[in-house]
């Protein structure tokens, strides 16, 4: 007997397939809880879920970019500059 899933490249999952277990594994979910420094709740300790997530200061770094043409005494000096050195290289005749 096989078992029509959406979304699965082949379309069944075998009978003997451990993805067609969907009872808890208490000894999985204890060991992963310990691995990675986590807990494992029951339905009637759901109210502490909520107490057992640590609140952590986030900090915000803000980035502001200020473009070339909004810095009008910037540009200025560069245009300036440029206009000036085509300018020298006119009069001294070096193309």
């Amino acid at each position: 007997m096989q078992v029509r899933i959406c979304g699965s490249p082949r379309g069944a999952i075998p009978w003997g397939h451990p993805a067609r277990n969907s009872a808890l594994n208490r000894p999985l979910l204890t060991e992963l809880a310990r691995l990675t420094g986590g807990r494992v709740f029951e339905l009637a300790d759901v109210r502490q879920l909520d107490d057992s997530i640590p609140m952590r200061e986030v900090t915000r770094t803000l980035e502001t970019r200020d473009e070339l043409w909004d810095a009008p005494l910037l540009f200025s000096a560069i245009i300036l500059g440029l206009t000036a050195e085509w300018v020298l290289r006119k009069v001294y005749r070096m193309v």
